[in-house]
């Protein structure tokens, strides 16, 4: 999978991920295509970011959930995708327990 394109203006497309083999999976093939995609530093939040790459244990912490309710409080945030989401919904309560908050 490969988010389309999207400009600064026209918003935000997440992209959650539960592996780091699939973040770098994904940042391999958008380079490849020149699709521009930044990775979520808690520490320091790229509001600029067309597509933006979050590990899913930083998706659920209270940095990034700020930043969702901004971007949605803009009209800024046009797509949550979670990839490989049967990964998230089949893992078990005692592998990644803080997974199980994006069910």
């Amino acid at each position: 999978m490969l988010p389309v394109t999207a400009t600064p203006d026209d918003g935000v497309t997440v992209v959650v991920v539960s592996t780091v083999s699939l973040r770098q999976d994904l940042q391999e093939r958008c380079d490849r295509e020149h699709i521009p995609i930044v990775e979520w530093d808690g520490r320091r939040p790229l509001y600029h970011a067309g597509i933006l790459i979050v590990m899913s244990e930083s998706a659920v912490t209270k940095a990034f959930g700020r930043f969702i309710d901004e971007k949605r409080t803009m009209q800024q945030l046009d797509w949550i995708v979670i990839d490989e989401c049967q990964v998230i919904l089949e893992s078990h309560a005692d592998w990644r327990p803080e997974v199980s908050e994006l069910c």
